[in-house]
């Protein structure tokens, strides 16, 4: 695409102060702070305050975020220091701790102290702070008169108080500085001043223009993406270096350093590359490709990213409500994938028609008209008809407001309406192809035709129709089986009646990465990367092993794309090494963004599984031809390569990025991060992970040898002890386990177990047990020291001790000790303990044919061109192997998920009757 080179400044100089006045409104990314006190006069002074006699005030917030406190000190009779607690009011009832400081005195002795606070409140509700005296110190403060006009202007005091007595009318003296968004006075003179700055530009370029027409030729949008961008990456990459060394903002110790000029560096020439490289026929025609046509395909390739979004909610929710919720998203976005799969039904070709059954296109184009409305109605008539039915069932059924939790149980009713007329939508889209298809069928006198049986397709559909028999009948009222069976049931019936079926792989793989691109960006924003405690990156999930088999799916997807693109290049003649790289670069990089986070996961499992699979799949790939095992070995180096270039970026991006936005997200039941850095985060803080803590616990964790002395400092501290007398390293453990009993510490072992997985509690009810059974993420620690499985033998030996035939109502197996194991970290074992041992047998036979399906459909379709068909042999191998460890089958699992989505074409039986045409 080409534009004039005046279009092209017009268009920078517009975007640009677009951008950049997006960041003044409505993003309001700029703050100031605003002073609200009293009169400051003294009313009169307290009494003496130490170590154990406190004073406060109980006040108003009047704005989201308390900045910091400046407080009166009267008199200092004694110490250096004094300690000053903000609490707000806990959801579970009483006070919870929001900031604590340690502040000097004043060196005169009296007058005001700040104290930082960087705390966001919610506005108008009730907080109270207290001042205590710091080891032996002794000192007084001053009260003024509580103002009770409402001035906004003033302090909102409630109450002032002295050794938990309340004082009437007075407080404190104090002053609150509060930050808030840029005020609209300053927001507009911003404003002004860009769109100023924006029209002296354009007049500029107006006026060259005019005076100078001949300059003013074509040039192409590539090249100004070129010029504009090349500048300020460069820029950024300079900033950036500069704030690692010499200012050493984040680090000083010389391997973190080179790590972060390295990945800079990295990131840098990337970006460059990709905007000066010589694009290929393919990305030449990416862009020439016909967008209406690929409308529903990107449909399905979000819907397809939100769902693993959903699993992800799924797994990280500690409540039924979170679960249902998170269930009936998922159930509507498949529903919604079955309609998009149904919706051009009247744009049939040759093609097409030949499939279901059509003679010629003349019989199509009768037909065309009322297949139309048949298809493309209905489904919509079908919503329209559930809406005011399901508006009329909320009603009836939502809870009112007498119950605590009616807010979120409506919100969870009204997920699941919308969930059911979904289905109903769906399930009339795949009634309607059907028989549209048996009509054309019917009509074509193909019903006459004899074909090729094919003997092995015919024993797969038997073995999953007899698994899924067994599983379901012996459920003992688990949703999810059913929720399982029904919901895929339907998207295989709607795959069969999809005329662009051949293309379901590839959306399959770019929605996968699309979501895991989504999470690695939301990671690298508001993840904090941590030396201690937690070391072991979790990306978007609360437990690392969750993270570690999430990460094998973009992992099988990136190989995926990355193998089979390049055995492709191996059979066009005259391509060097270096040009298939430059021609591979984009899969190479996103090869080793998917393995740099898995690594930065720390676990064996994972890591060992994504080795495997690696090392397997290059072999398997291109060890057929010529040069043998040569060309595996090569391309295997050639990939580690690319793996030691990206980590340092990904690496740099994901320790640096999230410290500089200082906008952490967690999971605050069972992330207790501590004060120091979810406040008042110093960017060169030992808390944050270093180059030289990563690879020891690397060493350690996963290749395993001798710990040497930092290594049992990293496990001291992991163990929540104080790791090392380190001034950058603030906050202390102490502070988020009180007593050693928070985040169920053992306190004789200093191992963390956690309650999910080893409960001293009755036997849990199948039917009640959507959170246990579907979070095998839980790590176990502290079972058998020194036990590489890391405690799953002895799991294994108390699992394999209760199985019955016939399966339990209940959920987990007694250990020794007397815990409740809630799940098995085996999915085979599991569903022989859950279903009975033949379900469980039937599972891994299951799986075995599954995985011979797969093979065959690979073998089937690569020779014909196709880049994805390696993909449901890498997701079947990768279940099972994963399989063996966790327990990861489960209806809103991510692994099952993409599992059942994959194997659509594998159970596919029009795929092997085209190739044995070919054949013959």
């Amino acid at each position: 695409m080409k534009i004039k080179k005046k279009t092209a400044f017009i268009y920078v100089i517009l975007i640009s102060a677009l951008l950049f006045g997006s960041t003044f409104f409505p993003l309001r990314l700029y703050h100031e702070n605003v002073l609200i006190a009293g009169s400051g006069e003294i009313a009169q002074v307290s009494d003496v305050i130490d170590a154990g006699r406190d004073a406060g005030d109980y006040f108003l917030a009047q704005r989201s975020h308390l900045q910091y406190m400046e407080i009166r000190i009267e008199e200092v009779l004694n110490g250096e220091k004094m300690i000053v607690q903000l609490f707000g009011h806990a959801k579970s009832g009483g006070f919870e701790l929001l900031a604590e400081e340690k502040i000097p005195f004043p060196e005169s002795g009296n007058g005001f102290v700040r104290v930082p606070i960087d705390v966001d409140l919610t506005e108008g509700e009730e907080y109270v702070f207290t001042l205590r005296g710091y080891e032996d110190a002794e000192f007084r403060t001053a009260y003024e008169v509580v103002d009770l006009s409402g001035n906004p202007a003033v302090p909102a005091y409630r109450l002032g108080f002295y050794q938990d007595t309340g004082i009437a009318g007075v407080a404190v003296i104090t002053k609150f500085g509060y930050r808030v968004p840029l005020g609209n006075r300053k927001t507009a003179a911003a404003a002004g001043a860009i769109l100023l700055l924006a029209g002296v530009l354009l007049a500029a370029v107006v006026l060259y223009y005019k005076n100078r027409p001949e300059k003013n030729v074509q040039i192409t949008v590539h090249r100004v993406l070129q010029c504009t961008l090349t500048p300020a990456v460069i820029l950024a990459g300079a900033v950036a270096a500069a704030a690692v060394w010499p200012m050493q903002l984040f680090d000083d110790r010389l391997a973190d350093i080179i790590t972060y000029e390295t990945g800079i560096a990295v990131f840098v020439f990337t970006c460059l590359y990709a905007l000066w490289h010589k694009q290929g026929e393919e990305e030449a025609g990416i862009r020439k490709t016909d967008l209406a046509a690929l409308m529903p395909h990107l449909a399905i390739i979000v819907m397809i990213a939100c769902i693993f979004d959903q699993c992800a909610k799924y797994m990280n929710a500690l409540n039924d409500f979170e679960h249902h919720r998170s269930e009936a998203m998922i159930i509507s976005l498949i529903s919604a994938i079955i309609l998009v799969m149904g919706w051009r039904r009247e744009n049939l070709d040759h093609s097409s028609a030949g499939r279901i059954g059509l003679d010629s296109m003349a019989q199509m184009k009768r037909t065309a008209e009322w297949t139309r409305i048949l298809l493309n109605i209905c489904p919509l008539l079908v919503i329209a008809a559930g809406a005011p039915v399901g508006r009329n069932y909320y009603i009836a059924q939502r809870t009112g407001t007498e119950d605590p939790q009616f807010e979120i149980i409506n919100e969870v009713l009204r997920y699941q309406i919308v969930s059911r007329v979904m289905l109903a939508a769906a399930v009339f889209c795949i009634l309607a192809a059907a028989v549209r298809a048996a009509i054309h069928y019917k009509r074509s006198g193909a019903a006459k035709k004899t074909g090729k049986r094919d003997l092995f397709q015919w024993i797969l559909y038997i073995i999953t129709v007899v698994f899924f028999v067994m599983l379901y009948i012996n459920s003992y009222g688990r949703q999810w089986i059913t929720e399982l069976i029904v919901m895929y049931a339907l998207l295989f019936c709607a795959y069969l009646l999809w005329e662009e079926r051949e293309q379901w792989l590839r959306d399959l793989s770019a929605g996968i990465i699309l979501n895991f691109l989504c999470m690695a960006v939301y990671s690298m924003l508001h993840r904090y990367y941590f030396a201690y405690y937690y070391s072991r990156f979790s990306m978007h999930f609360h437990t690392v092993t969750v993270t570690a088999y999430y990460l094998l799916l973009p992992e099988a997807a990136a190989l995926t794309l990355l193998l089979l693109k390049w055995r492709e290049l191996d059979r066009e003649a005259g391509l060097t090494g270096f040009a298939k790289m430059r021609t591979l670069w984009k899969e190479l990089l996103l090869f080793g963004i998917v393995t740099s986070y898995l690594l930065m996961s720390l676990s064996r499992a994972g890591i060992f599984i994504a080795f495997l699979l690696i090392v397997a799949s290059a072999f398997f790939v291109f060890s057929v031809g010529k040069g043998g095992l040569v060309r595996p070995v090569i391309r295997l180096f050639a990939m580690a390569l690319a793996l030691l270039i990206v980590f340092p970026m990904i690496f740099t991006g994901q320790r640096i990025i999230s410290t500089v936005v200082r906008q952490p997200e967690r999971f605050e039941a069972l992330e207790p991060y501590p004060d120091a850095i979810l406040r008042n985060p110093s960017w060169d803080s030992r808390w944050f992970m270093s180059i030289e803590v990563f690879t020891e616990m690397l060493l350690d964790r996963v290749i395993g040898g001798p710990a040497s002395a930092l290594s049992e400092k990293i496990k001291s501290g992991n163990d929540g002890q104080w790791v090392e007398n380190d001034p950058k390293l603030s906050g202390e453990y102490g502070a988020l386990f009180p007593s050693g009993e928070g985040g169920n510490a053992d306190t004789q072992t200093g191992k963390r177990k956690n309650s999910l997985l080893f409960a001293r509690a009755n036997r849990i009810p199948a039917k009640g047990s959507r959170l246990l059974a579907a979070d095998p993420g839980w790590e176990m620690s502290g079972l058998e020291e020194g036990d590489y499985s890391n405690g799953r033998l002895e799991l294994y030996r108390a699992y394999l001790d209760e199985i019955e035939m016939t399966g339990h109502s209940y959920m987990g197996a007694t250990l020794p000790n007397g815990d409740l194991a809630v799940h098995a970290h085996n999915i085979f074992l599991q569903t022989a303990f859950d279903s009975g041992i033949p379900t469980g047998i039937m599972l891994l036979v299951f799986g075995l044919v599954l995985l011979a399906g797969a093979l065959r459909y690979y073998f089937t379709r690569v020779g014909k061109g196709d880049r994805y068909c390696l993909l449901p042999v890498l997701v079947v191998t990768g279940f099972g192997l994963t399989g063996m460890v966790e327990w990861i089958f489960h209806f809103c699992n991510p692994f099952t998920v993409m599992l059942m989505m994959s194997i659509l074409p594998v159970l596919d039986l029009h795929s092997f009757r085209e190739q044995s045409k070919a054949d013959e």
